[in-house]
């Protein structure tokens, strides 16, 4: 088989992993931007280098990251880092369906459910911290917001397509096909 051949098919059985598994997809997507960031701003935290966002107004990431509450409480880990392990296994979830997806395997029947509870416990800690960015700081910082409509996607795709189960019912009403169970 030649190389060209081969990468043809490589790509084509990629995009049909993809055409399958497009929650997964956009899940590892989201969870690789969060972890971006949060690398990027624990970094930051540590290596005290300059934000390269605003800091005037209402809009302050040195506010927010430099207040009480950046913090893991009773800790000196700054609260991006259980944010990047929460990315980190949300990613390794969407990667794990999406491996079995490329070797045409059965969906773990835990999957789905635990990216739900997984991306709801995210979804809790956003809020919390959304909170404490407007109660108590005064102040909003970008890049936590980019990471939490993450976790919001995150938690709501999850829910879309939680009973699709194997994707049948996605593609029928795609194809405007009733599904057979």
């Amino acid at each position: 088989m030649s190389a060209a051949l081969a990468e043809s098919n490589f790509g084509a059985r990629l995009r049909a992993v993809a055409r399958r598994q497009p929650d997964q997809v956009t899940i590892a997507a989201l969870a690789l931007v969060g972890i971006v960031i949060s690398i990027y701003l624990t970094v930051e935290h540590y290596a005290k280098i300059p934000l390269f966002c605003s800091t005037t107004g209402i809009i302050n990431c040195a506010s927010v990251l430099n207040s009480q509450y950046s913090i893991v409480p009773g800790t000196k880990i700054p609260i991006t880092f259980p944010g990047l392990l929460w990315f980190l296994g949300s990613g390794g979830l969407a990667v794990w369906g999406l491996i079995g997806a490329w070797r045409e395997q059965r969906e773990p029947s835990w999957l789905r459910q635990t990216q739900q509870v997984w991306g709801g416990l995210g979804l809790l800690t956003v809020l919390y911290l959304v909170s404490v960015e407007i109660d108590q700081v005064h102040r909003l910082c970008e890049w936590c917001t980019v990471v939490h409509l993450a976790v919001l996607a995150t938690f709501l795709i999850s829910l879309y397509f939680r009973d699709l189960g194997g994707k049948r019912a996605y593609y029928a009403r795609v194809r405007g096909s009733p599904v057979r169970k």
